[in-house]
């Protein structure tokens, strides 16, 4: 049962429930226990509304939040069916960048849903890369499942051997890019340590 049938089973029933209370037992005039049953309706409704959250932030306080909702959640199906793939590849080659692409998306994923209002920011990166890999995957996986002659089947997987590594190229360059400041910041960090033990009379093993 889905969270909007339930909405309305529970106001449906409150509102049956609060009509036969004023009207049937209270003797209330029926137009009054008809008003007071549809406000129940409505009151239990509204109550009943699911809050609907990216991570822990609600989509309200989001632009456009239900349409990145929506990315989202299709973004992470395409990346479980980019992982659920892994398994079904039989060139080697192929699976190890499949796995590789499947294990930096969920990372991007996992980032954007801590960090929920950098989605707008990745719509382009999610609306466009992850369904490329997806599609190159899928394809990828029936061309291999379908047995096609050797000579067609070697240039498909030279091809898509060639996609996906500009794809785990664009797909890491995307996932650092979320952690430069931080990135940053711990090489700004070293160098004073550094500098510190040095002036300090400390010792760095500079292999």
């Amino acid at each position: 049962m889905t969270a909007s049938v339930k909405q309305n089973l529970y106001a449906f029933l409150a509102g049956v429930v609060a009509f036969i209370l004023t009207f049937l037992v209270l003797k209330w005039p029926i137009l009054v226990a008809g008003l007071i049953s549809i406000g129940t309706f409505i009151g239990v409704y509204l109550l009943a509304t699911p809050v609907i959250r990216i991570g822990d932030l609600e989509l309200a306080q989001l632009e456009n939040g239900e349409e990145l909702k929506l990315l989202f959640d299709q973004s992470v199906k395409k990346v479980q069916g980019m992982k659920d793939s892994v398994a079904l590849i039989e060139n080697k080659a192929v699976k190890d960048q499949v796995a590789e692409l499947a294990e930096t998306s969920q990372s991007i994923l996992a980032y954007l849903e801590e960090n929920p209002r950098e989605i707008s920011g990745s719509r382009h990166f999610l609306d466009y890369y992850i369904k490329t890999g997806h599609k190159i995957i899928h394809n990828y996986v029936e061309m291999e499942e379908a047995k096609i002659s050797q000579d067609k089947f070697t240039l498909i997987t030279a091809r898509t051997e060639e996609s996906l590594d500009i794809l785990n190229e664009i797909y890491a360059n995307q996932r650092d890019g979320y952690h430069l400041d931080r990135m940053r910041d711990l090489e700004v960090e070293t160098e004073l340590l550094e500098k510190t033990l040095k002036l300090g009379g400390g010792y760095i093993d500079e292999k």
